[in-house]
């Protein structure tokens, strides 16, 4: 049964100018329908992710490789749970990047992931925008 509120015809409109960064509703359906929680993960998910890129980038200036994995593995399991799959994937290569990869590929990737994270926080803010009353 849709709520009477119309928040159903209000999240539709939501999830439509986010698609597709965000996959709200597989996310929501993670959280067992729960689109407040959805919500405030989304609302705590946008700070963190910008405090763990600016940490992510200064870790790999200071040549620490497990701090700077850490972040960026962390970073990976809130964006796929968030429904911000394009993020997921990309922290994937960013994160194998480092591991494997040379100083050209790590810059290059570290780069990629940044750009991705700053147009997921795009979709992200405007997502948080149209959830609010």
């Amino acid at each position: 049964m849709q709520p009477s509120d119309g928040s159903a015809r209000h999240a539709g409109r939501a999830n439509e100018s986010v698609e597709p960064w965000l996959d709200m509703e597989t996310a929501i359906v993670r959280m067992l329908g729960n689109r407040s929680l959805y919500f405030s993960m989304l609302d705590l998910f946008r700070s963190q992710l910008v405090h763990d890129m600016e940490q992510m980038q200064q870790a790999l200036s200071d040549g620490n490789q497990k701090e700077a994995l850490r972040l960026i593995h962390s970073t990976k399991g809130a964006a796929r749970i968030l429904g911000a799959e394009r993020l997921g994937a990309r922290t994937e290569h960013a994160y194998d990047a480092v591991v494997y990869g040379d100083a050209k590929t790590i810059a290059d990737e570290i780069s990629g992931l940044l750009s991705c994270a700053a147009e997921t926080l795009t979709y992200v803010d405007r997502a948080l925008r149209a959830d609010s009353p």
